[in-house]
C-alpha cells in the first residue's frame, strides 16, 4: 500500500507539474518520490567507484558568496554572471535547497545547490524549452528519473501549442543531451567554491561546452 500511495502521490504531481511548469515547490516535492531507494543507492555506487563521492559532498556544503562579493568580481567571471543571472530572474539559490531527510540527502544537496550554476555554465535561461535542455543536461549525465518524466512533460505539452511548439522543446532537449555528451568531466565533480573568479568562457573551454 505504501508504493501504491507513493505512486499515486507522484501521478498527482506530475499532473500539477504538467499544468504548472515553473512551481519549483512541486519539482523538489517529486524529487523525493521519484528518487528511489534503488538509484541512490546505484548513484552512490557509481560515485564511490569513481572518486565522485567527495566532489558531491562539497558541492552539498557549497556555500555562494553574497550579493556584494560577487557584484564586485571581475566582468566575465563565473561569479559575476551568476550574480546577474540570478539578479535578473529573481532567485533565490536557497528555494532551490533539498533539505530532505534521508540518507541520500547530500545527493539531493549537491545538484539543488549547484542548479542555478549549471544554468549559467551551460548558458540555458530559465524559459520552459531552456529548462528542458538543461534537464537533457542531467540525463546524459546522470540518468536520473525525474529529468526523464520532466522531459517528456514538456514533449508532451508543447503539442498542445501546435507542431512548432514541439519542435522548439524537442531542439532544446536535443541540445542538452549533446552538450552533456561532449563534456570532459561531470559538472558535480568541480569544486565550485574555488572557481567563482574564473573567467566563463575559460572554464566552458576546459569542460567543451558550448553555451546554448
Amino acid at each position: 500500500m505504501q508504493s501504491l500511495g507513493g505512486f499515486l502521490s507522484a501521478l498527482g504531481l506530475i499532473i500539477k507539474v504538467t499544468k504548472n511548469p515553473e512551481r519549483l515547490d512541486l519539482i523538489i516535492r517529486l524529487y523525493s518520490l521519484l528518487y528511489t531507494k534503488e538509484y541512490l543507492s546505484s548513484l552512490e555506487q557509481e560515485m564511490k567507484t569513481s572518486g565522485l563521492k567527495d566532489a558531491a559532498a562539497l558541492a552539498a556544503c557549497l556555500e555562494i558568496p553574497s550579493d556584494e562579493i560577487l557584484s564586485r568580481m571581475p566582468k566575465g567571471s563565473l561569479g559575476f554572471e551568476f550574480y546577474h543571472f540570478k539578479n535578473q530572474n529573481h532567485l533565490n539559490p536557497a528555494d532551490a535547497r533539498m533539505e530532505i531527510e534521508s540518507e541520500y540527502s547530500e545527493l539531493f544537496l549537491a545538484f539543488s545547490n549547484t542548479h542555478d550554476i549549471w544554468h549559467v555554465v551551460t548558458g540555458f535561461d530559465l524559459s520552459q524549452e531552456d529548462e528542458v535542455g538543461l534537464q537533457a543536461f542531467y540525463l546524459s549525465q546522470h540518468a536520473t528519473p525525474l529529468a526523464a518524466v520532466l522531459i517528456s512533460l514538456a514533449l508532451l505539452r508543447s503539442l498542445f501549442f501546435g507542431l512548432s511548439s514541439f519542435v522548439r522543446v524537442f531542439d532544446r532537449a536535443c541540445r542538452g543531451w549533446q552538450m552533456g555528451k561532449d563534456l570532459r568531466r561531470k559538472l558535480i565533480t568541480l569544486n565550485w567554491s574555488r572557481r567563482w573568479h574564473e573567467p566563463i568562457d575559460s572554464l566552458r573551454s576546459e569542460l567543451n561546452i558550448v553555451a546554448a
